[in-house]
């Protein structure tokens, strides 16, 4: 614990107050307060609000998330899901998928190291893992 409380004394002591804090590792791209909306706000990524917003009904108790029917089954009667569940991954973990792809291409693009072979086969291999969820 000391070895942790030295290096995040440190850390505070090079990136300001404001690391200390939630998002503090934000502190100068976005205005204070610090939050999750000024971030999403600061990606101007409005298209994918909807993925989150469906995705935290599963997450995060709501009335919502609470009568959810079972995937692929159009005549199954209403159930609760309670306990641990995939249910709803595959769209977040796809979106996630993408966004892992978007920034390794701009690395390999506009990166310092362009031409690295190592970025090339993670890009080729994130694509791949890309096109099997197209196609499960």
């Amino acid at each position: 614990m000391k070895k942790l409380k030295k290096e995040h004394d440190r850390l505070i002591g090079r990136y300001g107050r404001d690391y200390r804090e939630d998002y503090g590792w934000a502190a100068g791209l976005i205005q204070p307060p610090l939050t999750f909306a000024g971030l999403e706000a600061k990606a101007d990524m409005n298209y994918l609000r909807y993925l989150y917003v469906t995705g935290s009904h599963l997450i995060h108790a709501s009335a919502h998330g609470m009568t959810l029917t079972i995937p692929g089954q159009s005549d199954a009667a209403p159930l609760t899901l309670t306990g641990l569940s995939d249910t709803g991954l595959a769209q977040p973990a796809q979106a996630s998928l993408n966004a892992l792809i978007a920034v390794t291409g701009a690395l390999i693009e506009h990166g310092q190291v362009p031409g690295n072979p190592d970025l090339s086969v993670t890009f080729l291999a994130l694509h791949e893992l890309l096109l099997r969820t197209i196609t499960c």
